[in-house]
C-alpha cells in the first residue's frame, strides 16, 4: 500500500494476459511439453563420504541411539552393547 494511492486487490498487481489462446491449443501444448520434460538427477545419488571414528574400529562395546520420539530425560542412546561382528 502506498500513501496517496487506491488499494489493489492481489489479482490487480499484474496486466491481463495479451495473448488469446484457444484451451484446446494451450492444453496439447501443456501435455507436449509435459511429455518432453527429463527427471534430474537428485544430489542425494552422488557419492558421500561417511564419517566413521576411528575408536570404532577397536571397541569392544557400543552404543545404539534411540530414533524415535522420547520422553522427558529419556536418554538418546540404549547400551553398551558388546560388539558380535565387525564388518
Amino acid at each position: 500500500m502506498v500513501y496517496g494511492t487506491s488499494i489493489k486487490l492481489p489479482g490487480e498487481f499484474f496486466d491481463p494476459p495479451t495473448i488469446n489462446m484457444d484451451p484446446q491449443n494451450f492444453v496439447a501444448k501443456l501435455q507436449q511439453h509435459m511429455a518432453e520434460l527429463k527427471p534430474l538427477k537428485s544430489p542425494s545419488n552422488r557419492k558421500q563420504n561417511i564419517f566413521v571414528h576411528k575408536d570404532l574400529k577397536s571397541c569392544s562395546h557400543v552404543f545404539i541411539r534411540i530414533d524415535r520420539v522420547k520422553k522427558a530425560l529419556e536418554p538418546p542412546y540404549e547400551g553398551p552393547y558388546a560388539v558380535q561382528k565387525k564388518v
